[in-house]
């Protein structure tokens, strides 16, 4: 299991930063849930949604990092 310091859990917490999905899966391992658990019911979820995640989980964690920062940029845009 990969390693997550105190302090980027604290930015997690804060808001400061966005963790890669590789990160919220160490983050659900050590806390014992799945990623279904974390966000709810997975049988909620879209087919279209359901293909996205695993999409992304063949993303390097490089591109995860592009990935979530464009979604920001644009949930940020839509906010203003």
């Amino acid at each position: 299991m990969a390693y997550i310091s105190q302090p980027y859990l604290s930015d997690i917490e804060r808001g400061r930063t966005t963790p890669s999905l590789d990160k919220l899966q160490t983050i659900c391992e050590a806390l014992d849930i799945s990623l279904g658990d974390f966000f709810g019911n997975a049988s909620e979820f879209s087919p279209e949604l359901i293909q996205l995640l695993e999409n992304i989980k063949r993303l390097t964690e490089e591109e995860r990092t592009h990935l979530a920062h464009f979604i920001e940029a644009i949930v940020n845009r839509q906010d203003t």
